[in-house]
């Protein structure tokens, strides 16, 4: 049990590092490629429902990466994060606008058509 609580802190210990990280770091110092590690992070962040973590690790990996896969597993990941964070009714709207928004953009690139 003692193992258990030590690896725990660490853990959090580790994902406070990173967040003070997220905000002192300029965006020049950010390179692509490298994100692999941002992710798993981010989902750490995620499973100990450390959503705001989690969110700015997808949210950065979102900015520098420009993998299509990657982004739509992490735009479900940030959908989530919403949900979690909804405290209304209007928060539920607004995710359900935002997700009807990303969607027909989406099913836009598929088809190629040109949308505004």
């Amino acid at each position: 049990m003692p193992i258990t609580i030590c690896l725990v802190g660490c853990m959090f210990s580790r994902i406070n590092t990173i967040k003070h990280w997220f905000r002192k770091n300029p965006s020049h110092n950010r390179t692509q490629g490298n994100t692999q590690k941002i992710i798993e992070v981010g989902t750490i962040a995620l499973e100990n429902r450390d959503y705001l973590t989690a969110k700015d690790a997808f949210l950065f990996v979102l900015d520098t990466d420009d993998n299509e896969q990657l982004y739509l597993t992490l735009k479900n990941y940030l959908f989530q994060i919403d949900i979690a964070l909804a405290a209304n009714e209007t928060d539920f709207l607004a995710i359900e606008k935002e997700f009807d928004v990303f969607f027909e953009n989406l099913v836009c690139r598929a088809k190629r058509f040109r949308c505004n």
